[in-house]
């Protein structure tokens, strides 16, 4: 990780971004790639959970 930093502000600097902003903006696209894909596995459990057997809540 520690050796990303250098080319992440080089990046940045590249943008004309602080490297803060450059950085923030890339751990929101990664958690915003984490919750999509945690809601499309929660969505194909659910889907395969759905059957005639299911207990009402």
């Amino acid at each position: 990780m520690k050796g990303s930093w250098g080319r992440l502000r080089r990046f940045a600097g590249i943008l004309g971004m602080s490297w803060v902003e450059c950085s923030w903006g890339l751990i929101r696209c990664e958690q915003a790639c984490i919750e999509r894909s945690f809601a499309t596995t929660a969505y194909f459990v659910e889907q395969r959970s759905l059957s005639p057997l299911r207990l009402p809540d």
